[in-house]
């Protein structure tokens, strides 16, 4: 029998009535912990094994069969690892059936949460990860309740299962030192060039995000509505979506902001909308440590109003203001209209940029 105990989310979404006493696993690995989450536009199902802190992950989908298909999935990871056979007969066996529960470590529940949090960090590149690549990914990540060993490697000793040599501990410090990469925030100005006065926004957003993602952000802090084409440029280098007809252009999905930018003064210029090309100065303005209960990305300050889609570039929409600001304009009546009957190029609320960003959060993370 397998005893998998549920976050209190899963077994919501289970409809499951957790066993108030539940027995212990009979498998060799003892019992797993189970949550849901999401890092793709899809559900999944992350399972962390108790003692090992082995890591098996499956789709959400059509959780009344969630109970069937986890000695698949488990089996999956054991078969990655290098078990045998007949082990993986005998786990299989002894998970026939299932007994769901409620959890009881705070331990495991901080390794869940720290999985978690490497997959939202990096959730674009891990699109194109497959639920067991994604699975062994966190297997070789050293954990601290295990004194930093693998929990590939302490599943391996627990099956029996030969070791490498060769593959140490990771040292606190090492751990430490790569928490903070993931950790460090990037504040961000943002800068419209050739408007005056300037149309600007400050962004706290994590070092670790893609250029994707970082695109998403910039067009949601602006105020852009996202229906142009767009590209990086920083260092002689073009970074956009995969096109085959712009070959030189390499893919914003395998590029971090930290990889481009990491000493204050570092910049990359965003243009988009190459018809009206508006050209982004973004610029590093400091590295900072993340806030505890503080969302990123976000926005800390800005000016101006974003321009209107397709209303001509720099040089269209000065003479888009001259309209709006003159009555006796031979173009005002019309481009007042074109505007929606009212424009005001000052306004800027940081509160309404915000919550976009945040919706647009909730969103990815749904």
């Amino acid at each position: 029998m397998l005893t998998l105990r549920c976050t209190a989310k899963l077994l919501t979404r289970l409809k499951a009535r957790p066993e108030p006493q539940p027995a212990s696993s009979t498998t060799r690995l003892g019992d797993w912990y189970a949550t849901i989450l999401v890092v793709r536009p899809a559900h999944l199902v992350m399972l962390v094994n108790e003692s090992t802190r082995l890591t098996a992950i499956l789709p959400a989908r059509e959780l009344s069969t969630l109970a069937k298909r986890i000695p698949d999935a488990i089996a999956e990871v054991l078969t990655a690892l290098g078990a045998s056979p007949e082990v993986i007969a005998q786990e299989r066996g002894a998970m026939a059936q299932v007994a769901f529960a409620k959890t009881a470590s705070r331990s495991v529940l901080g390794t869940m949460n720290d999985f978690i949090f490497q997959l939202e960090t990096r959730g674009s590149v891990h699109e194109d990860m497959s639920h067991l690549e994604l699975a062994m990914m966190l297997n070789g990540t050293p954990v601290s309740p295990l004194r930093y060993s693998f929990p590939d490697t302490e599943a391996k000793h627990a099956l029996g299962i030969a070791v490498e040599p060769g593959r140490p501990r990771a040292s606190e410090a090492r751990v430490a030192a790569l928490m903070a990469a993931v950790m460090r925030i990037c504040e961000l100005k943002v800068t419209l060039r050739d408007i005056d006065p300037p149309i600007w926004r400050r962004i706290r957003v994590r070092s670790s995000v893609t250029l994707a993602e970082l695109h998403d952000t910039l067009q949601r802090a602006m105020g852009w509505s996202d229906s142009h084409l767009h590209q990086f440029v920083a260092n002689g280098r073009r970074f956009g979506r995969v096109d085959p007809e712009f070959p030189k252009v390499e893919n914003e999905n395998k590029v971090s902001i930290g990889e481009l930018l990491s000493e204050p003064g570092d910049r990359l210029e965003y243009e988009y909308d190459f018809g009206d090309c508006w050209r982004h100065e973004v610029v590093l303005e400091q590295v900072l440590g993340s806030e505890r209960d503080a969302f990123y990305p976000r926005l800390t300050d800005g000016a101006r109003a974003c321009p209107p889609e397709d209303c001509g570039g720099a040089a269209g929409y000065e003479h888009l203001l001259t309209a709006l600001a003159h009555p006796m304009h031979p173009e005002h009546r019309e481009l007042t209209e074109w505007v929606g009957g009212a424009f005001d190029a000052e306004a800027f609320d940081l509160v309404e940029r915000n919550r976009a960003l945040q919706s647009a959060s909730r969103q990815t993370r749904r």
